[in-house]
């Protein structure tokens, strides 16, 4: 998730977006995926499970290709299998 790989870097006080989007999905309230969302979530379904989490947890908007993507037969299958 593009909100999740934000990190504060010590030494220099700033926070550094290595995603390009982690900041602007931040302001705007938008969880989404640094890459396809299918690909993301087949690769690792618990990422679906935290999508949802942050979405709830922080009242953010799950991006549309995202939330399709969730909806899908093979996310199902991959949590099923995999988790």
């Amino acid at each position: 998730l593009t909100i999740n790989a934000l990190f504060y870097n010590l030494a220099t006080r700033n926070v550094e977006d290595f995603t390009g989007k982690g900041m602007a999905d931040l302001k705007a309230g938008i969880v989404r995926t640094p890459l396809p969302p299918l690909s993301t979530m087949t690769d690792d379904p618990l990422r679906a499970l935290r999508a949802i989490r942050f979405a709830t947890r922080l009242g953010f908007a799950l991006d549309t290709d995202l939330e399709a993507t969730l909806g899908s037969a093979q996310v199902s299958d991959a949590l099923s299998n995999k988790v």
